[in-house]
Order: C-alpha cells, then sequence, then structure tokens
C-alpha cells in the first residue's frame, strides 16, 4: 500500500513539475515588414519556430523595426555599371550571426565575403 501511495505521489509530482505554459504571450515580440505587424514568439525551446533564433535575433535579422544599434559594422558600396546595367549603391551591415544585411535584407553570405565580393567591383567604405 505504501509503494502505492508513494507511486501516485510521484506520478502528480512528476504531472506538475513536466506540464509547461503554452501561451508565450509575455515573451512574443512585434515584428514590422513592410507596414504588416505579426507576433514573433519562442517555442518551447526558446527559439522562434523553424529557426535557431530568440525571437530578439530574427527582430533584429529580418524585422524592419530591428535595433539598428546592433548593425554596428555597416557600410555604403558605391553604385557601379556592369554590363551596361548600372548597380545602385547597398548599404551593407554585418548581423549578429556575421551574416550580410544588404539594404535590410539577411543575405546567406558571411559580411566578409559579400564586401571581398563588392569591392571586385565598386568600393565600400
Amino acid at each position: 500500500m505504501k509503494k502505492l501511495v508513494l507511486s501516485m505521489a510521484l506520478l502528480a509530482g512528476l504531472t506538475f513539475v513536466s506540464c509547461n505554459k503554452d501561451d508565450d504571450g509575455g515573451n512574443c515580440l512585434t515584428c514590422e515588414i513592410e507596414g504588416e505587424s505579426e507576433q514573433v514568439c519562442p517555442n518551447g525551446d526558446g527559439f522562434v519556430e523553424g529557426t535557431e533564433m530568440t525571437p530578439e535575433e530574427f527582430v533584429d535579422a529580418y524585422c524592419d523595426n530591428g535595433n539598428p544599434d546592433e548593425n554596428t559594422n555597416c557600410v555604403t558600396c558605391a553604385s557601379y555599371t556592369i554590363q551596361g546595367q548600372t548597380m545602385p549603391a547597398q548599404e551593407v551591415c554585418e548581423d549578429a550571426d556575421g551574416n550580410a544585411v544588404v539594404n535590410g535584407q539577411s543575405m546567406p553570405v558571411t559580411y566578409d565575403q559579400y564586401i571581398q565580393t563588392a569591392e571586385m567591383m565598386t568600393t565600400c567604405d
């Protein structure tokens, strides 16, 4: 009988400890992209669903309302002409992961690689 009571108490304790709060509303951030607002919330492991980024990292990387102070390593690459087509000047920043952010768009290449390639065609200051 003691084992049954102890087992029930242990099971009740595990149930209480294993339950987590499904509503992460307190940890959500607002992401504004081209005038549209969306909530960015962490899942059970603290990351935005489908990414390995916290809501703060996601907002800084992909949203218009990201903190511009996070991108401290920014340069402007001058416009240039290639094969008769003029490419406009671009602002290139480094995000928290070391990737290039070109005119607010995150790129799948590191900041250093992007600058090195861009400087083959123009100057970046």
